[in-house]
């Protein structure tokens, strides 16, 4: 079912790396857990109840996260290092279902060239990033059933320069500058779309915020006022559960939902869960969130599907 106005805002999901002196600290109880799902031309090092890191016959190393429960493989990193210290080669990440998430490249620990990231939903390419020394630089381009939907231009992870913004049909809707993430300039174009009220959005103009900084004038210190607001009340809510405790599991899960014109938390699911009960409390803490303030888009109130990412480290 299509929503009216869906606008989507895609969060840094940053995967919850376990190096390899924790990974010792666990011990082999759990090595040949995962066997099977690892290639029989690498040799395993080490095996936990969410890990496993192997070598690879070219001499680098490989990470491998799986949500436990489900014997899924969510997440696989290339280090250049025993110590699994510098991420360097492909990165591939996975629903919980099984579903090609993200896929990219690693050079000296940071992002770099093309990063192409899929539907939750349907598996279809729907954002495509480029990246040079962990920012994003250049276009910045979403799809939807194959159609350009967005090309933004970016510097140092900025929107900078000229963007374009296309209907369902293809057209051009909008089109205009940004300086320092903040439109300078823009028009918006007639278009034959018959159905303007179904037109979905892969960017939005203004992300919603959480709600308590609205009175700040300067954008970028609302936004990071806000951000900092729901950081607070998220970990100040969270609890770590007892099973994931006992068991070493960490890892960031990203829980997907849907900001409405009113600014009202919707249609939250899952994307990565992690593990059973972190996936049940991270759900919670979103659910008991408060309103927040709602996404615009040329100055009208609009729906925005938000992912939001809940770290769960253990100290």
């Amino acid at each position: 079912m299509k929503m009216n106005h869906i606008v989507y805002c895609f969060l840094a999901i940053f995967l919850a790396s376990c190096s390899a002196a924790k990974i010792a600290q666990i011990g082999n109880v759990y090595q040949n857990r995962y066997k099977d799902k690892i290639p029989a031309t690498e040799t395993i090092i080490l095996g936990t109840y969410q890990y496993v890191s192997s070598q690879t016959q070219d001499g680098s190393y490989k990470l491998r996260v799986f949500y436990p429960e489900k014997f899924q493989c969510t997440a696989e990193n290339t280090y250049s290092d025993k110590n699994l210290k510098t991420k360097n080669g492909p990165f591939v990440s996975w629903t919980d279902k099984g579903k090609i998430s993200v896929k990219g490249q690693y050079e000296n620990d940071e992002k770099s060239g093309e990063w192409l990231s899929y539907n939750f939903d349907t598996g279809a390419l729907y954002l495509k990033t480029n990246y040079t020394n962990g920012k994003i630089n250049g276009l910045q381009e979403s799809f939807d059933d194959g159609i350009l939907r967005s090309s933004y231009t970016y510097l140092n992870n900025e929107r900078n320069g000229p963007f374009t913004v296309y209907d369902s049909l293809g057209n051009v809707y909008n089109q205009g500058q940004y300086k320092d993430d903040l439109i300078i300039e823009q028009t918006l174009e007639e278009n034959d779309n018959p159905n303007p009220d179904e037109e979905e959005f892969k960017i939005v103009e203004l992300m919603p915020m959480f709600s308590g900084c609205e009175e700040i004038e300067d954008y970028k210190v609302r936004k990071t006022c806000a951000q900092n607001l729901m950081l607070r009340h998220i970990y100040s809510n969270v609890k770590y559960p007892a099973r994931a405790r006992e068991r070493d599991v960490e890892g960031t899960a990203v829980i997907r939902f849907v900001v409405d014109k009113e600014g009202y938390i919707t249609e939250i699911v899952a994307i990565k869960g992690v593990q059973e009960d972190i996936e049940k409390e991270a759900l919670r803490v979103v659910r008991e969130m408060p309103k927040w303030h709602p996404g615009t888009q040329g100055g009208v109130p609009v729906k925005v599907q938000f992912n939001l990412p809940i770290k769960f480290r253990l100290e």
